[in-house]
């Protein structure tokens, strides 16, 4: 493959291929697109794909008249900035409950073909790829792969991020395949905020029923086990239950740093408060033996009491630095020696 001089690869849209398609008398003819289109596993040989101003990769492509494939059109700035938030939130949420459940983002679950047919679904799919999931513990979930319905089972709670190329399957189609997959909770949100999430949910019982938020944007889930809500600036986000707060990656990371500063100056002030206590015991300790010194000289010599009482007093008056030193003692007591 290519590349272009920022070094990204670039496609060979080429149509020179060794094999074509054949008609119905058996004549091959050329290929009308590139191999690495037709390996996709959504082509189309009788679409018209425009390879010169639109992507079309596994799951994503620019192309806004392709939406009625399995693939959807490249995700938004708005809605990816709504993931990364509500992946972290949740992420964070999980966390501080305890939970260590693996969190998958726009990672296709295949295996779908043993799925019961239903009435209800457009058109039967093979995989489904959730914006945001959340398996039960323990589920192993290989990185950068898709995950396996047969193998890993179905996640318990999925989040959809709603755009005008994949309303009509978030709506229509995905609450069913979900429903069939086992899924235990289901939420489409709205990047904009302009609307209250709204969903399904499995009861007890085992039924598959629509639930919405209510006018304060907010739902009880039962999978989290805590009220969860759409907020313009933060996403999605869980309440923790403990504290009664809403969720938020960010502000728990400053949070948290802030302990942990805390934490550490706590530490480093005790070291200073060592180092000084230290320094001003040193000073007492020299204070206190010069003392002992002095007047064990003056009352060698044999001073009067008044004489004695005086000079002590001088010493409690006088910062220890600036007392007399041995020599100006003996001058002061040198009449009183016998």
């Amino acid at each position: 493959m290519a590349t272009a001089s920022s070094g990204a690869p670039v496609r060979d849209t080429s149509f020179q291929e060794t094999t074509g398609d054949k008609t119905d008398n058996g004549v091959v003819m050329p290929a009308r697109h590139p191999a690495w289109l037709r390996a996709l596993w959504h082509y189309d040989p009788n679409y018209d794909y425009d390879l010169e101003h639109h992507e079309y990769d596994e799951f994503h492509t620019t192309d806004p008249y392709y939406i009625d494939s399995e693939v959807r059109l490249s995700p938004t700035p708005e809605h990816s900035v709504f993931l990364d938030r509500a992946g972290r939130n949740l992420e964070t949420f999980l966390e501080l409950r305890g939970r260590y459940c693996p969190i998958t983002r726009e990672v296709p679950i295949q295996d779908l073909e043993a799925l019961p047919t239903h009435p209800g679904l457009i058109r039967s799919r093979h995989r489904i790829e959730p914006d945001l999931a959340m398996w039960p513990p323990g589920t192993v979930i290989a990185p950068d792969r898709a995950v396996s319905w047969r193998e890993q089972g179905a996640p318990l709670l999925v989040l959809e991020c709603l755009s005008p190329s994949t309303e009509a399957k978030d709506r229509e189609d995905n609450p069913v395949i979900y429903d069939l997959m086992g899924v235990a909770e289901y939420w489409i949100c709205f990047p904009s905020d302009r609307h209250p999430m709204f969903g399904y949910q499995r009861t007890d019982a085992g039924e598959w029923i629509s639930v919405a938020a209510g006018a304060n944007r907010e739902a009880w889930s039962p999978v989290l086990q805590t009220r969860i809500r759409t907020d313009p600036v933060c996403g999605f986000q869980c309440q923790d239950p403990v504290t009664g707060n809403w969720v938020d990656m960010e502000r728990h990371l400053q949070a948290k740093g802030k302990e942990i500063g805390r934490a550490e100056g706590m530490e480093i002030g005790k070291a200073e408060g060592l180092e000084v206590g230290r320094t001003e015991g040193i000073e007492i300790g020299r204070a206190e033996g010069k003392r002992e010194v002095l007047l064990d000289l003056a009352r060698s010599l044999h001073p009067t009491s008044a004489e004695y009482q005086a000079f002590v007093q001088e010493l409690d008056q006088t910062p220890w630095t600036e007392w007399p030193d041995i020599a100006t003692v003996l001058q002061r007591f040198q009449r009183f020696q016998r």
